[in-house]
């Protein structure tokens, strides 16, 4: 839930700061969403698991947060400040692609936990012959 309204929360954000979406925003806007998704489907995965369901619920709240946050420092600005219409507006690019990097190295620190704690897919560990 958490991750939807970040995820909502930033679409929104970002779609104030142009004149117009178009069709070929769409891939860029499925970047933007992409981090929340990977964080999302790994908590929906540790939902039985309570102490890695809160480590990953504090993940997703401060990744949320802060690129919430920054997208909407960004934005403020670009709608206060002319000069800063008239340069290219990283925060949008850069914020995602943090929150990628970070949402994909939680995936595999989780992934590997599995793995070394024996808890990996059905059937993963378990003796095919009976």
């Amino acid at each position: 839930m958490l991750c939807m309204l970040a995820a909502i929360a930033s679409l929104v954000i970002v779609g104030t700061g142009t004149t117009g979406l178009r069709t070929g925003d769409l891939p860029f806007l499925a970047f933007l969403i992409a981090p929340y998704f990977v964080l999302g489907l790994q908590a929906w995965r540790e939902r039985e698991r309570p102490r890695l369901s809160n480590l990953l619920f504090v993940a997703v709240l401060v990744l949320s947060l802060g690129g919430t946050l920054l997208l909407g420092i960004d934005s403020y600005r670009f709608h206060t400040v002319p000069e800063h219409r008239l340069v290219q507006r990283m925060t949008i690019i850069v914020v995602p692609t943090l929150q990628s990097t970070v949402a994909i190295a939680i995936a595999l620190l989780l992934q590997a936990y599995r793995m070394l704690a024996g808890h990996g897919p059905a059937g993963a560990g378990r003796s095919r012959r009976r």
